[in-house]
């Protein structure tokens, strides 16, 4: 018999030209809810997020994995 747990997954991919800032990260918060959601955000580059962005979602309460197209399968 397994031990597994569900867990929740919420994934949004974008496809800007700029970089993602620190207020799209913040958005993308108020969109999980405080459980065991992991989020991801998707961008269609590697070097998709400013340094603000990725500073502040290292210290986000959130499980949150900011990744690319490219990087995605290794990063999950």
């Amino acid at each position: 018999m397994s031990n597994s747990r569900e867990h929740e997954v919420l994934v949004i991919c974008k496809g800007n030209a700029v970089k993602i800032g620190k207020t799209e990260i913040k958005r993308f918060e108020g969109t999980l809810s405080r459980n065991e959601t992991l989020g991801v955000l998707v961008v269609p580059n590697r070097n998709g997020y400013t340094d603000q962005a990725l500073l502040y979602a290292r210290s986000s309460p959130f499980k949150l994995l900011l990744t690319n197209i490219y990087d995605l399968e290794c990063d999950f």
